[in-house]
Parts: structure tokens; sequence; C-alpha cells
């Protein structure tokens, strides 16, 4: 046992605490600090004071003074009332769990108080205070700190009750009731942690029905709503079982019940009471099927709707009862319960949550959810004071009919025209702007949707509602609704009714460009042209944005006249060209622009291929012009989308301009300038049209594809800068020699360009056999281009530098192009002439690529231009052409074997006039060389030849000093 001294420290000691603490509490310093060295401090401070109190019950209490016992107890009181006021100001959660756990020591505090000075008042007043904080911690699910206050409640509890016999009448009341709520906390603490048998237990200790004679209304009230906000709890959990959750609420319901003194009339009373009703009937109809108690249900709801006439919910479960009963009668019995909610509860306060259950009904019953809705605009507000909300219901009456999936589209506008008819008598304002926009818009998707689908009667009657006097009649886009009727009823080709709805419309919207346009297709439909024309010149003539782009579309409808679609678009470039435009107009006229060009190019090409030459002629300039019109099109585009990419205020290019677009205008310029060509047309014509495809070509960006397809346009690339080239090179031909200069720098350019693209990596790998041939081809084309310039400019350095880069390749082609070439240039100068085909038959006399009667047929021109020129010439070529074509000429098979024939006696012929030459001069041995080649040459085709050149050399000898040579006979040779 301790002793005096040691009782009065430890008492100072926990004296002290309390005043630490009620510093911390006063100066709001807990939010400040950190809360686990304190919470920590304060626990061992909550474990000394129960130790103090047990140690005081074992000792003699008289030495202490009641001073102390009193000092202790304003301590605890000031400290008790600082909590009190920081838990109901403080919002966060930790420091306000650490002063529910300050007040639990502050009961340790008071405890000690009463076992100083001992009575059953104070030790009431402990449990009260125990009780107070135990409300806040079940109310905020501290579970730790419940369970800690929990057991020395109990205790405290355990200790009064064995003297409780001798209790006062009203002690006894006041422990009773503090027992009793002592189980509901902890009834509430067991059923909001979902543990449903305990709460059960703590229930029946409360005995509430027993106990009702000591509950007040608040005290059974706020039981009730503890009930209430658990339920929800746990409902949101998803923690305990469905009976057991409706078990409680039914047990909420009986205990509201109870026959207990001003309690039906509290005010919080029948709120609190509708919503556990609510709730349980909620369950209750919700309840799955197999379990399902319908009479329950519908006494539940009974209750509800009897009691609570005028709340919308009860009406909302009945409509769900009766779908879940789900007999035949269901949709008028719904019809019934939304009509009794109506002439029941105050519509306007629950205005979106009524529409919303109509509109649910109207899923399941379109003509009955409709009824209710007019019941309402027609018989429940007042016309002039309830506008607003009448326009809310008109529109909404609208949507509910426009999507409806009952009802079809006759059905739909036949109900609109009859609540039409009675709305316009009940609506006694102009419609707003917004109800007006909002039913016109319903409309106006509803129609276009039935034109769209071809059902144009429906559309019809869809725009034929909109455009009724009251409904549009202030609607600033009237001739909008009534141009859409008016392009339906041309679909169904009632053009008197849209002569009649035209006159009807304002003089604004007669001049609108879409007014003349949809006119434009009557007259079209009647084959009218001159009035057609009218209306094209009165779309261009108008000042509106839409102008132009209401003209490209007229000319679009003008394409069933192949001539008055010529005289649109005629019209429709005068109106480009006059229009002061902004770039970022061009941009959004650009792409129906080039598919009108296009159209009527094709329409003057059909023109052509029907009636030939002289329309192809008479069209010649308009389509040259109109290719031209398109790539100005596309450069500007092209540019607009530059200038995008470096200015975000420039409008980027929304259209898209495909490339097979592109590619149609090169191609089609490139087939009028072949046949510019052969309709011998004059050379200017087809070289426009060749630039026009180049130019075309070259807006396609190749780069940006993948091979093979960067090939194919790099490949039209050429061609059409080869076509263009040769159409130069006709053109210089026929007499204009100053142009072969600039094609000769152009072709070597473009021999450049096909050089490095054959190089590249992507063509290396990725080309095919046809791919290679169709470059190749090209290639030839360019380097004889280039090489019949250079001719005919006689640069012989050019001459030479062809010659050489030929060289490289071993192409028997180009070396055949390049041979045929200089021989068929007959104005060629002769030394010039020798000095290019000399180094052709010196690297192909052995290549057998070549056949043997072009190398004959270079080397007999070769021969003769020398002997031409008296030019002496060494035996190698002829010797080795000899060499190469003694052995296939022994196959009397082989081609051009005539041909052939003819060209080895000519050169035998040369070679001996070449040998005569060189014996003349004094050269009697390469003379000699040069007759003996000759007679081999003979000999290969003709004897006769042979016996000729025979004869005469053996004349020769005998009148010439030529003893010391030894001609060699047919004999020696072979």
């Amino acid at each position: 046992m301790e002793g005096k001294e040691e009782l009065e420290a430890k008492f100072e000691l926990l004296y002290e605490a309390a005043n630490w603490l009620m510093q911390l509490i006063s100066s709001d310093s807990l939010k400040e600090i950190d809360l686990e060295p304190t919470k920590g401090k304060l626990h061992l401070h909550f474990q000394k004071a129960i130790d103090y109190n047990k140690s005081l019950k074992r000792c003699n209490l008289s030495h202490f003074s009641p001073d102390k016992a009193l000092r202790l107890e304003g301590v605890a009181s000031n400290l008790w009332n600082a909590t009190a006021i920081a838990i109901k100001v403080e919002k966060d959660e930790a420091v306000t769990q650490m002063l529910c756990y300050s007040r639990s020591f502050i009961c340790v505090l008071l405890t000690i108080h009463e076992t100083l000075m001992s009575s059953i008042n104070r030790k009431l007043r402990v449990i009260r205070c125990y009780m107070s904080t135990l409300k806040v911690i079940v109310d905020h699910g501290w579970e730790e700190l419940y369970q800690i206050i929990n057991v020395h409640l109990g205790d405290n509890i355990s200790s009064l009750e064995e003297a409780a016999n001798s209790f006062k009448k009203e002690e006894k009341t006041q422990f009773k009731r503090l027992k009793l709520e002592f189980h509901l906390f902890n009834f509430q603490n067991a059923l909001s942690q979902g543990n449903i048998e305990l709460a059960k237990q703590f229930e029946t200790q409360a005995n509430i029905i027993g106990n009702v004679k000591i509950l007040d209304p608040t005290l059974l009230l706020d039981l009730c709503r503890m009930i209430y906000n658990a339920i929800l709890t746990l409902s949101e959990k998803a923690l305990g079982d469905f009976d057991s959750i409706n078990y409680f609420l039914q047990r909420a319901c009986d205990y509201l019940g109870l026959e207990l003194p001003s309690l039906k009339t509290n005010i919080d009373y029948s709120n609190l009471r509708y919503s556990i009703l609510l709730l349980l009937t909620n369950n209750q109809v919700n309840k799955q099927v197999g379990t399902w108690d319908k009479s329950n249900s519908a006494s539940l709801l009974g209750i509800l709707q009897d009691e609570y006439p005028k709340k919308l919910e009860p009406y909302s479960l009945g409509i769900d009862f009766c779908k879940k009963v789900g007999d035949y009668n269901v949709p008028h019995e719904i019809k019934e319960i939304i009509m009794n909610m109506v002439n029941a509860v105050d519509i306007l306060p629950n205005f979106d949550a009524v529409i919303g259950m109509v509109n649910d009904f109207a899923n399941l019953d379109t003509r009955l959810a409709l009824e209710c809705l007019d019941y309402i605009f027609l018989d429940k507000w007042n016309p002039e004071k309830d506008h607003k909300w009448l326009e809310k219901l008109f529109i909404f009456r609208f949507f509910l009919t426009t999507q409806s999936k009952h009802l079809n589209n006759t059905e739909i506008i036949q109900s609109l025209e009859e609540y039409c008819n009675q709305a316009e008598k009940k609506l006694m304002d102009v419609l707003s702007k917004e109800a007006m926009s909002s039913v016109i818009t319903l409309l106006w998707n509803s129609g276009k949707k039935s034109e769209k689908n071809k059902r144009y009667s429906e559309s019809i009657g869809f725009y034929k509602i909109a455009l009724k006097h009251f409904i549009s009649q202030e609607y600033a886009d009237r001739g909008k609704i009534q141009r859409a009727l008016m392009s339906t009823l041309i679909q169904i080709t009632e053009f008197n009714e849209c002569e009649k709805l035209y006159e009807k419309m304002t003089t604004a919207d007669k001049h609108s460009p879409l007014t003349q346009l949809l006119i434009l297709k009557i007259f079209i439909n009647q084959s009218d042209e001159k009035s057609c024309l009218e209306c094209l010149e009165r779309i261009k003539a108008s000042e509106r944005d839409n102008s132009m782009d209401t003209l490209i579309l007229a000319v679009s409808e003008c394409r069933v006249s192949k001539q008055l679609a010529i005289k649109a678009i005629l019209t429709l470039f005068k109106a480009i060209e006059s229009h002061q435009a902004p770039e970022e107009k061009l941009v959004q006229w650009s792409v129906p622009t080039l598919c009108l060009l296009r159209y009527t190019l094709q329409l003057i090409l059909k023109f052509v291929e029907d009636d030939q030459e002289e329309v192809f002629s008479y069209y010649l300039l308009t389509m040259q012009n109109l290719l031209q019109k398109a790539l100005e099109y596309l450069n500007r585009i092209k540019t607009m989308k530059r200038f995008h990419e470096m200015f975000s205020s420039i409008p980027q290019y929304q259209e898209g301009t495909s490339v097979d677009e592109i590619e149609w205008f090169a191609s089609t310029s490139y087939n009028l300038a072949l046949k510019c060509i052969t309709e011998n047309m004059d050379d200017t014509n087809g070289l426009n049209f060749a630039q026009l495809s180049r130019k075309f070509i070259q807006l396609i960006p190749n780069k940006e594809f993948t091979f093979p397809k960067s090939f194919h346009y790099t490949y039209w690339d050429f061609r059409s800068h080869l076509l263009y080239l040769s159409i130069i090179q006709n053109r210089s031909n026929r007499g204009n020699s100053s142009a072969f200069p600039h094609l000769q720098t152009e072709s070597l350019m473009l021999i450049n360009d096909i050089t490095q693209r054959r190089n590249q990596k992507d063509f290396k790998d990725g080309c095919s056999v046809n791919e290679k041939e169709k470059i190749d081809g090209c290639l030839n084309d360019a380097v004889l281009l280039a090489f019949e310039a250079s001719l005919q400019n006689r640069d012989q350095i050019k001459i030479s530098e062809i010659l050489l880069m030929t060289a490289q390749w071993q192409n028997p082609q180009t070396e055949n192009l390049l041979a045929d070439a200089t021989i068929s240039m007959y104005e060629l100068p002769r030394g010039l002439f020798i000095e290019t085909i000399g180094p052709l038959i010196q690297r192909n006399v052995d290549n057998h690529l070549i056949d043997e009667f072009k190398i004959c047929q270079w080397l007999r021109n070769f021969l003769d231009c020398a002997l031409t020129l008296g030019k002496t010439l060494q035996l190698d070529l002829t010797e080795r052409l000899l060499r190469r074509i003694e052995e296939p000429l022994s196959d009397l098979d082989i081609p051009n074997t005539a041909q052939l024939k003819q060209e080895t006696e000519m050169i035998a012929t040369l070679s001996w006039n070449q040998g005569i030459n060189s014996i003349i001069k004094g050269e009697k041995a390469l003379g000699m060389a040069w007759c003996r080649t000759s007679i081999q040459f003979a000999s290969i085709y003709s004897k006769h030849l042979e016996k000729q050149l025979q004869e005469l050399w053996n004349s020769l000898t005998s009148s010439v000093e030529l003893n010391c040579i030894q001609p060699m006979t047919n004999s020696t040779t072979k």
C-alpha cells in the first residue's frame, strides 16, 4: 500500500498533466505539433490515472483535503468544456480523435474525484461523460478508441449495478436511461460495422419497447436516425444481408409507431419516418423475385401513398411495383399512378422528376405517356402565369414524340398535328427563342432523317409542322426550313407546290443563292436552259458569303446537259476571277472547283471522241485554259499549306486533294500533247500540254511515298519531260534551229536526273525487271535527244562526252540508237561523222549483242565517208569484222541474209577502192592488204564479185610492179 506522500505526489503529477493538456487545447496547439508523441504521452498519463484511482480505493482517504478534490474537479471540468468546444469546431479527423482520447483521460480524472468525494450523482456524471465521448467515437467509427472507452464505461456501469437497489427513484431512472443509451451505442457500433448478430443482441438488451417509459422523443428519434444512417452505410459498403437490413428498418418503423408523448409532433418525426419507410419500401419492391413478398410491398406502398400523398417517390415506387408484377394491364396501371401523382403532387418543384417518369413511361407506351403529358399541359397550368413551364412541356412533348420507338413517322406527324391544334390555343404568348429553336431542331432532324431515307412525304410533314405560324413566326432562319421543304418537294416533282412556297418567302430569302439553286433544279427538270443561266447569273451576282459555294453546287447540277454544263463552268470561272475572296475561301472552293474542272474536261473529251478533229480544234484552247486553272488552284493550295506550317494564323486546307486527282490532270495533259502530235497540230499546243503534264506531276510529293509508288511518279515525270523535249526537237527540226542549244542542255540535265535515280539505294533494292527496263528506256530516249541535239549543234565536245558515258553502259540498244542517229543525219559534216561513228564501230565490232548486219551497215557508211574525204584508213576495223562474220555466214538461215549480203558486197567494193587509193598514194603494202580484204569479203556471199575482183587484181599486178607481193587468193583465205 502506497504512503500518503507518494499518493499526494502522484496527485500533483496528474494535476500538472491536466494543466499541460489544458494548455495544448486552449492554445490550439494540437494542429501544429506531431500528434503521435503527444498521444503517447497522454496514454501514459491515462494509465497512471487509472492506476492511481485503483490505489485510492485501497487506501484510507481521510487524510485527503477536500480542497484538492475540488481543485481536481475544477481542472477536469474546465478541460471537459474546452474539449467540447474544440470537438464542435474541429474539422481535422486526427485532431478530433486526439480530443476524444483527451476526454477519456478527463473521465478518469472525474472518476478519481468521485472516489475522493463519493456520491451517486458523481458516479452518474462520470457515466454520462463516458457516454458523451462514446457517442462521438461511434459516430466517427474509431473502433480502437471505442474498445478502450467501452471497457471503462462498462466497468463503471457494472459497479453501479450492484448498488442500484439503494438508488432513489430519480437516480434509478437516470441510471436505467444511461444503461439504455449504453446498449444503444453498442447497437449502433455493431450495426455500422456490419455485425448483424451482435447488433441484434444489443438491441435485445436495450429492450426499447419495454423501456418506452424512460425514453424521450429526442432519444428515440436519434435511435431511428442512427439505424437509418447505419443501414445506408451498410448498403453503400454492400455489408449485411437483405433480410437483416429490412429487419432493422422495420424495427425503426415500429419504434416510431410507439405511443410516446410529443413524438409525432416533433419537427423531425415526419421526415424521418418518411425516409425510413421509403427505404424499406424500396428494398421490398426491388427485392429479388424468388424472395419477394408482393403483399408486403403493396402494403408498404399503400402506407406511403396514404401518409405522404404529396411526395413524389411513392408514385415512382408504385410504377416499379407495377412493372415487377408484370400483368397485361401494366401500361394502364402506370398511367393511373402518374395521373394520381399529377393531381396530388406540386409539379413545379418536382418538374424534372415528373418529366423523367413520363419519359420512362414513354419507353413502355408512348401513346399513354403522351396522354399524361397532354393532361398536364392542357389542364394543370395557367397559360398566362405558367407560360415558362408550358414552354418546357411543349418542347418535351415534341422531343418525346419525335424520339418515340413505338410510333412510326406517319403516326408521329399525326400526333404532332393534333397537339399543335390544341397548343396553339393554349399558349398565350409567342414562343421564346429557346423553345422555338429546340422544337424546330427536333423537327428539322426528323425531316432530314426521313429525307435521307428517301421518305419524302414524311419529311414534308415534319417541315410543314415546323413552318406553322405559332412555332416559327419569329424564327430568324425560317427561310432555311422553307428551302428544305422546297428541296423535298422537288424530289417528288411537286413543282407547283414549290412555286407557291416560293411566293410565301420573304424577298431576302427569295434572293438567297440557296433558294436560287433550288429554282435552278426546277428549270433543269423543265429543260429551260435560258432560265437556268439566269439563275446562275443571279447566284453569281449575289454578295452573300455563300454565293460562291452555292454557284459551285449549281454548276454541278448542270451536268445533265453537256451544253449547259460547259456554259455553267464558264460562268463559274468568271465568278472566281472577279470575286475578291480571301485566301481561306479559295481553300474551301478549290476541291469542288477541281472536280468541276475535271468533269468539264471529261465532257469535252467525250465531245472530241464523238465528233473527232473539228471539235478537238474548237475546244483546244478551252481545255488548255481549264488545265491551267487546275494547276493554279493546286499551286495555291500547296502555298497555303506551306504558309499554315509557318504561320498558325493561316487557315489550314482541310478538304484534301488526292494524288490520284493530280495524276489524272497530268495524264490528261500528256495524252492531249500526244494527240496534238498525231493530229499534226501546231507544236505550240503540244508543247503547252506537255509542260502542264510536267508541272502537274511535279506537284505530287513522290518522296513521301515508298517504293514502288514513288518510282511510278518519278517515271512519269521523266516521260512527261521526254515528251516535252521531243516536241521541242520536232519544232527545231522544222526550222527553229535556235532551240537546239536549249534542247541539248535540258536533255543532259534529264540524263543526270535519271542516272541519279538509277543509282539510289531504294531503286537498286526494290526495282523489278520491268521497272528497270522502263527507266532504261527513259535514259536511252534522253541520251538520244541530247546526242541528236549535240550533232545538230556540231558540239564535238558534248558528242565525245556522250560517247564516253555510254561506252560504260555496254547497252546494245543505246549503241544502235547512237549509230542510227549519226548515220541518218545526212547534213552532218563528213569529218564529224567519221569521228562519231568510228568509236561506235571500234567498241562494238566484237560485240555479239549487236547483229552483223548493223555492224556491216555502220562500217559501210564509215568506209564510204572516208573515201569521199580521200582519207586513208587502217585495216583493223575491217579485218576484225571479217573475222567475226566468217563463221555465222555459213548458216544461210541467219536473219537479214539478203541485206547482209548486200552490205558485204558494198564493203568489198569500198575496201577495193580504199586499196586502190592507197596504192596510188604510194602506200603499196596497205593497198595490197585492202585489196586482199576486199576479195575475202566478196568470197563470203558473191562468187561472181570475187571472180571479178580477182581478175582485176591479176590485171593490176601485171601492169604495176607488185611482183614482190603475192596476193592472197580465195583458197589461202579460207
